[in-house]
């Protein structure tokens, strides 16, 4: 038996054991409770961390192989949904199964961890032969499932519920790796050739080159298999000539317009059927003159300043952000959207009744902030979703000053694969001069490597928060913008 932060051997079960050696994270703040879980399974050999709270069994996670979790549904900084969705973000974990030890009996509660993905959920109190056995059970289909995979010849295979094809092709390409993968779902079969982690070719049924990944990309159920043979192909008999980020950012494109294609023909079609897709659109609007700084800096600082909330479809936000001026500050806040628009709220003026109506249509609509200022400038806010930051990509057509990002939790993996590569092609895009980030203490470093701020063009700030809060109160985050904002404007150092 442990408690965390102490170290324990691992106990070999004889054979005669109710099932295999292994470690259990219970995840408990009441004392009574994680005592009576760590008796239960240490009594048939296994290994027991506890830790009170999400924040330490993230601690216990990172310095020890752990085989199953069983969290109760309610944590002193996290719910126990809230932590398993964080488990299931990140790559390192998401293979260990969850059950749920809670005081909670409500039957919704039940489903919406099922739903959430957890293999098992009982009911406080519970029987302590019941609790090992099921335990046992979880820890020994985990067991038999690496045997079988260990048994296979090829070096990497797998299920895509467990790694998925988005996931595991931006692996293959960081990890630069040669080899011919094969993948395989209910309606067809296909191959993608890597070479030192650039995709050259890829094939599925009569399919081939992009056509055929976007086709891979679009079915989540199905295996994989990677023989690391190098691929005999020339480099002129290649099929696929964009990245693997660009792929994955077009690929979840093409998805959301055929998921708007499938609703009812009573929806409106999309607003702009003859624009080139995100990536390549031109910006149009120019930036603002660095005269105007002052005034941008004194109205934001002014605590009395507040700004009108606006409501945009697609198409006024394209018409918005086409009117070439110099006296807007645009900005860009990339956010969890219920975060953002509370963070948007704490600033804006009352709201008025043709809002409310605006915000009840069917459209799909953009949420945005802009002040007022003397000499006619203005500062103007946009929010984006930082899961599917490309959403409203085709209607911004002004290059930001500042780019603020603030991911769920502070953490830029809870943005998802799809969320991560979306913002990141778009930053590519914008190249923004400012770009200020609002986490935990390791956004900054997942920021750093975005090519604006690797390349030097885009001067990056930091601060460990959260959204709305303190350091993080979305005035403070304007007016630090404003203020690294004006020197690079003053110097030409904007492209």
């Amino acid at each position: 038996m442990s408690h965390h932060g102490t170290t324990l051997n691992p106990v070999t079960l004889p054979p005669d054991a109710e099932g295999p050696a292994g470690t259990v994270l219970v995840v408990d703040a009441d004392r009574v409770s994680g005592r009576f879980v760590e008796l239960a399974l240490s009594g048939r050999g296994l290994a027991v961390e506890i830790a009170r709270d999400a924040a330490a069994a993230f601690e216990v996670l990172r310095s020890t192989s752990i085989d199953l979790i069983v969290c109760d549904t309610t944590l002193p900084d996290l719910t126990g949904l809230q932590l398993m969705r964080r488990i299931a973000e990140d790559a390192w974990y998401r293979h260990i199964p969850v059950i749920f030890l809670s005081a909670e009996s409500r039957i919704a509660s039940k489903v919406a961890a099922f739903r959430a993905g957890a293999q098992d959920y009982l009911t406080k109190p519970v029987d302590r032969t019941e609790l090992a056995a099921r335990c046992i059970a979880c820890i020994y289909r985990q067991f038999k499932q690496r045997e079988s995979a260990r048994r296979k010849p090829y070096t990497l295979a797998g299920d895509f519920s467990a790694l998925p094809f988005a996931d595991l092709v931006v692996m293959l390409a960081m990890g630069q790796r040669s080899g011919t993968l094969s993948v395989v779902t209910k309606g067809f079969s296909g191959q993608l050739a890597f070479q030192h982690g650039e995709l050259l070719h890829a094939l599925s049924g009569n399919l081939t080159g992009h056509a055929a990944f976007y086709r891979m990309l679009a079915d989540p159920v199905g295996h994989f298999e990677l023989d690391s043979t190098p691929p005999v192909l020339d480099r002129n008999q290649r099929t696929v000539t964009a990245g693997v980020n660009a792929l994955l950012m077009e690929g979840a494109r093409i998805h959301d317009e055929a998921e708007r294609d499938t609703v009812p023909v009573t929806k409106p079609p999309r607003l702009f059927p003859s624009m080139p897709p995100p990536m390549n659109v031109r910006f149009l609007a120019g930036l603002p003159l660095p005269s105007l700084a002052s005034a941008f800096f004194e109205g934001i600082s002014d605590a009395f300043t507040l700004g009108e909330l606006r409501v945009r479809t697609s198409e006024e936000l394209y018409e918005w952000t086409s009117t070439a001026t110099e006296e807007r500050f645009h900005v860009l806040l990339v956010a969890d959207p219920a975060v953002g628009a509370s963070a948007l709220l704490a600033l804006a003026s009352s709201i008025s009744p043709s809002f409310v109506l605006k915000s009840l249509s069917p459209d799909s609509k953009s949420l945005g902030l802009t002040f007022s200022l003397r000499r006619n400038a203005e500062v103007d806010i946009v929010l984006l979703d930082v899961r599917s930051a490309a959403v409203h990509a085709d209607s911004l057509r002004q290059l930001p000053c500042l780019v603020v990002i603030a991911p769920p939790d502070g953490d830029f993996l809870a943005a998802g694969v799809r969320g991560r590569t979306e913002l990141e092609a778009l930053l590519e895009r914008l190249m923004p001069p400012v770009m200020i980030g609002v986490g935990n203490p390791s956004l900054r470093t997942a920021l750093e490597v975005l090519p604006a701020v690797a390349n030097g063009i885009c001067e990056l700030k930091t601060f460990t928060g959260t959204l709305g809060e303190g350091v993080g109160s979305l005035r403070s985050l304007l007016v630090e913008g404003i203020r690294l904002w004006e020197p690079m404007s003053e110097a030409g150092s904007r492209p």
